[in-house]
This record gives C-alpha cells, sequence and structure tokens, in this order.
C-alpha cells in the first residue's frame, strides 16, 4: 500500500510539474477566446490545416495527394486510466484515419460540415464522408452510399456522373 501512495504521489507532482511549464500561457485574469464550433469549413489548397475550433486536422500532400483527417476527442473529467479516479483529468486523443485509393485531382476538396462530420471528394469520382464523434466511434462512407444527404456546398461542387451514383441508406 506505502509504495502505491508513493508511486500516486510522484504521479501526482509530475502532472503538477508538467502544468506548471507547460500548462497555459496566459496571465492570471486574462479572458481567453474560445473558438466557436467549426461548420461549412473548404479546404482545397494542398498543405496541413487545423479548423478554428481545434477539433479537425486535414492534411493534403501535394507530393503524393493523398489525404488524412484526423479529429481531436476527449473525455472530459474522465480519469486517466491507472489513476483509480484520484485525479478527474482530462483524456484527449487524436483519431486519424485515410482512405488508400483517395487522391487529390483537379477540383477536389476537403468539406468541414460540423464537430463530426467531414466531407472529401477527390476531383474526379471518390466522394467520401468521415464521421467520428468526440467518444471515438466513428465511420467511413462513400464512393456512392451514404447514411445522410449530401450538403448543399459539397453537392455544388461535384460533377454531375458523381452526383447521379450517389445513394443514400435506408435509416
Amino acid at each position: 500500500m506505502r509504495r502505491f501512495l508513493l508511486i500516486v504521489a510522484a504521479f501526482v507532482a509530475l502532472v503538477l510539474v508538467m502544468w506548471l511549464f507547460v500548462g497555459p500561457r496566459h496571465s492570471p485574469g486574462r479572458a481567453i477566446a474560445v473558438a466557436s464550433e467549426t461548420t461549412n469549413l473548404i479546404i482545397d489548397k494542398f498543405g496541413d490545416f487545423p479548423s478554428p475550433d481545434g477539433i479537425w486536422h486535414v492534411s493534403i500532400s501535394e507530393v503524393d495527394g493523398t489525404c488524412k483527417i484526423g479529429r481531436r476527442q476527449s473525455v472530459k473529467g474522465q480519469p486517466i486510466p491507472g489513476t483509480s479516479g484520484l485525479l478527474g483529468l482530462t483524456v484527449e486523443g487524436l483519431k486519424t484515419i485515410s482512405k488508400d485509393n483517395w487522391r487529390a485531382r483537379r477540383g477536389w476538396f476537403v468539406f468541414v460540415e460540423n464537430q463530426s462530420r467531414i466531407w472529401c471528394y477527390d476531383g474526379a469520382d471518390f466522394l467520401w464522408l468521415i464521421q467520428i464523434d468526440a467518444d471515438g466511434s466513428s465511420g467511413s462512407y462513400g464512393p456512392h452510399l451514404f447514411p445522410c444527404p449530401i450538403p448543399p456546398p459539397v453537392d455544388l461542387r461535384l460533377s454531375d456522373s458523381v452526383r447521379k451514383s450517389i445513394g443514400h441508406a435506408e435509416p
């Protein structure tokens, strides 16, 4: 029991030291602006792009046209595994997903619909929906069958042949 308490005390001390050195970088009494939820964001340039709210991270390679989508997820107030619930800290991570056969071609874009859905169109014939919720549950849909309607900003940018090929799953 004594060894367990020493380990817990060392862990708490480590967390406090880390917080002091890499914690918040603002002055006491100063308000921190919190970004509102990102919606209707279109990305159509190569590079790495975090969404303004920090939830999504989109990476489109100019070298090979690949697309990597990351979504920050956290379970606020849940104890870090192994702490027996002593600290009640936030568990946070970045879930990343990519599609082997998706390559950016002329007319490609990525559309951040909201905190759970992001649409990727390769510019030719592949429309891809990634749905990742804050709890980590996820789904990947496409190129022709989707569980929800295509948002107008996505639909307007699709080729006629892709638009005609799209169906919707029955609820």
